[in-house]
């Protein structure tokens, strides 16, 4: 038992440095009929089925933040309910947004909770930002290259933005580490 806690501690220490790293690489995605998959929710998802058995013990933990993220997963359920209960047809890509957010609402809280675990990722977060800052700027020159032909601000917004990158994971990750701080 001892020497799978010691692989899932060290699996968790390079999944942890990777997310980062390929949230800074938005591009790279697997394209699905319904969703584009990025390496970060990969990543996070081999995260979440790696420590189930660890998020059962502190999600139940009686904290002010765990009781957040408890009411979050009820208001998630409870909406997703009443969507179809009311006759709303819920699509496919609603329903896999819905299912795909789930292991966000635990692993975060599992890596930003320990000390160890928050390190890894703050420090591969700078390299992350350096990744994200760096296609920014090529993303910038190549739309620079463009600019007789983009008259409009939404045009360069368009040329300039990440198409695989959800707003939401950030949003997502960033309330979740400002519980932290």
């Amino acid at each position: 038992y001892k020497f799978y806690i010691k692989i899932v501690q060290k699996t968790n220490k390079i999944l942890i440095f990777l997310i980062p790293i390929f949230f800074g690489l938005p591009e790279i995605s697997i394209s699905l009929p319904i969703v584009n998959l990025r390496v970060d929710d990969i990543i996070v998802f081999a995260l979440f089925l790696i420590n189930i058995r660890f998020f059962r013990k502190s999600f139940f933990t009686p904290s002010r933040f765990y009781f957040i993220l408890r009411l979050l997963l009820v208001l998630i359920m409870l909406s997703t309910l009443y969507a179809l209960l009311i006759g709303n047809e819920l699509s496919s890509y609603e329903i896999t947004k819905t299912i795909g957010s789930l292991p966000y609402l635990l692993v975060f809280p599992f890596i930003f909770s320990q000390n160890k675990y928050r390190n890894i990722f703050l420090n591969a977060s700078l390299i992350g930002f350096i990744i994200f800052i760096y296609g920014i700027y090529s993303n910038y020159t190549a739309a620079s290259l463009l600019s007789e032909s983009l008259t409009k601000s939404g045009q360069l917004k368009n040329e300039m933005s990440f198409s695989t990158l959800n707003p939401n994971s950030v949003s997502l990750i960033s309330l979740i580490f400002s519980f932290f701080l």
